[in-house]
């Protein structure tokens, strides 16, 4: 399964198979990705992707150290995008 171009996670806007997705809160407290405030040029992004063998069920409120915890065993395959800004 994959996500369509432009998905957002919010709710169940396309329906069907993407009704159950949702987005973790960043570091504003809120669902979603937003761009950085840069303290200077150079800065490393680092983005990983799961995939999984099983639905995680972990509730609204989830920090990095529980996803990584709670992902342990079920890992299938990993992804990493590294960018520099």
């Amino acid at each position: 399964m994959g996500l369509p171009e432009g998905f957002s996670g919010k709710g169940d806007e396309l329906g069907g198979d993407y009704g159950h997705v949702k987005e973790g809160l960043n570091d504003e407290k809120v669902p979603g990705w937003r761009g950085p405030k840069l303290p200077n040029h150079g800065h490393r992004f680092e983005f990983k992707l799961f995939a999984l063998d099983d639905e995680l069920k972990l509730g609204n409120k989830v920090t990095k150290d529980k996803l990584l915890e709670a992902v342990e065993g079920h890992v299938l395959g990993e992804a990493v995008l590294t960018a520099i800004f």
